[in-house]
């Protein structure tokens, strides 16, 4: 009998012997207290105490965005460090000590949902340690609170031992863990009315926008953009509607008028083709010249520029030749951009032919402060988008947000596009548009031009018209089909026999390459 209770006992020793062994090898490197304190602003108090069985150096992972850290070594503040890991920043200091408190305020931790503000605080994720009486404890600011209104939680696993609920009032709830692993996670939630505190606006709209559902955020982010679109749409359509498509034709200029202010009239700005316009068009009135050689082109002055010039045009001039000894190459057309990186005079010019433009009351205001007007909604639409894009890369918003922040530069994007055909014509202009516009289609007719003579100089005389309206190969392509010579320009040498639409062609490539310079020239502008 002695010998069956002697082998029972050693069955049980055997059987009890690894887990006496295992818990006894479990040793604890330190203990924690975690308090975390709501205000009534919002903003969440956190201190969290660490006490080391031996002394040692602080190495603590705080799992939260925060602000205002502050490390004490038995109550004195030490130097630390810190090392951004994206969702958490490790805290390390090099002076060891037993007893280590941080205390800092926790950022970007509160939402809401159905009337209720939720607090969500992760305490730690493998910590490295062996922790042991781990104390968590929650207080709302001081004020009266209902019975029920205060509820909370504790998420614990991967070795950690069960939660224990130790003191539970309407303003403040604590918890105590007997153990928690290395690779422990413990997180603290705690739930209450939103009247608990007492936000600004700010926040209110911060935690209203930043926990809408899905649902909500593509309606928000889809409407917003449809109605930006619409009230575009609804003023590009009224611009199109008024500049109707025209099948009059007229075979001569409605008035005697600059190219230039031409071209501002049908395309409603200065770009290169309307002042390679104005380079012809100062050609054929004799001062200017071109002259083609082997080597290339050429442009220099004919004869001196005199009273019959309107101040623009002479200020354009003198700034075009200044420095160049009167001869512009094709050759150095790179260096005289790179020479001339800004010019007032070039500047001054194309406002003066805006305000001239504006002056005949064609457009309801001056097409470029109009055109400006709407290039600064669209910027500040487009960076409005990006500062919301940096500022919910920057906090816990909800990714939904990107929504209509797309929908918002989609819109930006449209405006700029489309600023010039937002511009809008007078009445007068309107009329005179569609005149120009039935010159228009007489310089695109596809009809062979009927020469005549050799001495005709329509071609010359309407060129720099064909050019402001973008009709330059339609018209040299009329005299092309008439199989018929006409006299080149006075104003353009060469030694080099070509057909009509050739010579058109290099005469635009050269003209077109100056223009962009002038266009450099006159500094940064909308476009």
């Amino acid at each position: 009998m002695s010998k069956y209770l002697l082998g029972f006992g050693l069955a049980v020793a055997v059987c009890l012997c690894p887990f006496s062994t295992t818990r006894a090898a479990v040793a604890t490197d330190g203990t924690l207290a975690v308090v975390i304190n709501m205000e009534k602003t919002g903003q969440v108090q956190v201190s969290e105490t660490i006490n080391y069985r031996n002394p040692s150096q602080l190495s603590w992972i705080i799992q939260s965005a925060y602000q205002d850290l502050n490390v004490q070594n038995q109550g004195a503040s030490v130097s630390f460090s810190s090392q951004n890991g994206g969702d958490h920043t490790l805290i390390t200091s090099a002076s060891p000590s037993k007893s280590w408190v941080l205390t800092y305020t926790s950022v970007d931790n509160l939402i809401r949902h159905n009337d209720q503000d939720q607090l969500f605080f992760k305490i730690f994720e493998e910590p490295g340690l062996n922790l042991a009486d781990i104390n968590v404890s929650f207080n709302l600011p001081p004020g009266t609170y209902p019975d029920k209104g205060l509820t909370s939680n504790v998420y614990a696993i991967n070795g950690v031992a069960e939660a224990k609920l130790v003191g539970s009032s309407s303003q403040s709830v604590s918890y105590h863990l007997d153990y928690a692993g290395p690779k422990a996670l413990l997180t603290f939630s705690a739930t209450w009315p939103k009247s608990f505190l007492s936000l600004t606006r700010y926040q209110e709209l911060k935690l209203t926008l930043s926990n809408l559902e899905l649902i909500p955020w593509i309606v928000l982010g889809g409407l917003l953009p449809l109605l930006g679109l619409l009230a575009f749409g609804d003023l590009l359509w009224k611009s199109k509607k008024a500049t109707r498509q025209v099948s009059e034709i007229i075979d001569r200029p409605p008035e005697e008028i600059s190219p230039m202010l031409v071209g501002v009239l049908v395309n409603k700005k200065i770009s290169k083709e309307e002042i390679a316009a104005v380079i012809i068009d100062l050609c054929s009135r004799g001062y200017l010249v071109i002259v083609h050689k082997n080597s290339g082109y050429y442009l220099g002055q004919r004869k001196p520029f005199d009273e019959n010039l309107q101040p623009w045009e002479k200020l354009f001039l003198e700034q075009l030749l200044a420095g160049t000894d009167g001869k512009i190459s094709a050759d150095n057309l790179t260096d005289l951009a790179s020479q001339s990186l800004y010019s007032p005079a070039i500047r001054q010019a194309f406002s003066d032919v805006y305000q001239i433009i504006s002056d005949k009351t064609y457009f309801k205001e001056n097409p470029h402060l109009t055109r400006i007007r709407y290039k600064l909604v669209a910027l500040f639409i487009y960076f409005a988008g990006i500062a919301g894009a940096i500022w919910l890369a920057a906090t816990d918003s909800s990714p939904y947000l990107l929504i209509p922040l797309a929908g918002t530069v989609l819109l930006a994007w449209l405006i700029m596009h489309f600023s010039s055909e937002l511009i809008n014509y007078s009445a007068d202009g309107l009329a005179a548009l569609n005149k120009w516009r039935a010159f228009a289609n007489y310089l695109k007719n596809n009809q062979p031009y009927p020469v005549k003579s050799t001495t005709d100089q329509t071609f010359q005389r309407y060129l720099a018209y064909a050019m402001a309206m973008h009709a330059t190969q339609d018209w040299a392509g009329r005299f092309e089909k008439a199989n018929r010579m006409t006299l080149r320009p006075d104003w353009f040498i060469s030694y080099q026999e070509q057909s009509q639409t050739q010579f058109v062609h290099e005469l635009e490539e050269f003209t077109q390459s100056l223009s962009q310079v002038v266009d450099h020239m006159r500094g940064p502008s909308v476009s």
